[in-house]
């Protein structure tokens, strides 16, 4: 069994479409759309790059997280946000159908296209954090989130850490931080979709320190993409 790459990017822009902009006029709106509640910042950027390194495909969502978040549920109590909130049922409805369903359509389309075709599919969603968050600092540079009761996500995060570590990058690397990889998400529910065998939904974290003037540390992104490939050319751990 073969195994394909998808990268995607849940959170990768603060946009509004022109319909909805009215909700987002106030300066709180504005402030809240430039910071990381808004948009995971250069996550965009790193989602590209790392599709390119490991020529795979990518699915970039267009709008921000405010509007509607692509990375819950739709019983989720932040579905939608303050902002967004007080709009009528009829045009939250219309929001899910507009731009939350055909963004997680497209990520769950191409993994079941590539499972019909006898491959493995590992999803890695790519978010940044904010480097400080209630007055208190995260000192970890990649966080890598798994679900622990899926062995094959297991195995191949520890796999990975474990070859990082061999490497002895100076970035810190901890897995399922700084959130657990069984919360609430849309990897989450693409585990509910595909055999645990043939999907592995990994979500990768960077900290949003080493993103500055419009640009990502390069050395910090490739060192995980080195370890990716790693991974592969040297057949570390069979998966299943």
């Amino acid at each position: 069994m073969d195994t394909k790459l998808i990268v995607s990017c849940e959170h990768a822009s603060n946009n509004i479409p022109i319909q909805w902009k009215y909700l987002f006029e106030s300066s709180e709106a504005q402030k809240a759309l430039n910071t990381h509640l808004g948009i995971d910042i250069g996550a965009k950027k790193i989602a590209k790059y790392v599709a390119n390194q490991l020529s795979c495909q990518s699915i970039i969502a267009d709008y921000s997280r405010l509007l509607i978040e692509l990375n819950r549920s739709l019983d989720h109590t932040r579905l939608f946000s303050k902002f967004s909130k007080v709009i009528s049922d009829e045009q939250k409805h219309n929001l899910i159908i507009s731009l939350y369903q055909p963004y997680r359509q497209k990520v769950e389309k191409l993994i079941k296209e590539y499972i019909q075709q006898n491959n493995r599919v590992i999803h890695l969603s790519i978010h940044s954090f904010t480097p400080v968050l209630n007055n208190k600092a995260r000192t970890t540079d990649i966080g890598l989130l798994y679900d622990p009761n899926k062995k094959l996500e297991k195995d191949f995060c520890t796999a990975i850490k474990s070859i990082y570590l061999e490497a002895n990058y100076e970035y810190k690397l901890k897995l399922n931080y700084p959130y657990r990889g069984n919360s609430d998400g849309f990897t989450k529910y693409l585990r509910s979709k595909f055999d645990d065998s043939k999907y592995l939904g990994i979500e990768i974290e960077f900290n949003q320190k080493h993103f500055e003037n419009n640009d990502f540390d390069k050395n910090l992104v490739q060192n995980i993409i080195n370890t990716i490939k790693s991974f592969f050319v040297h057949k570390v751990l069979t998966l299943g």
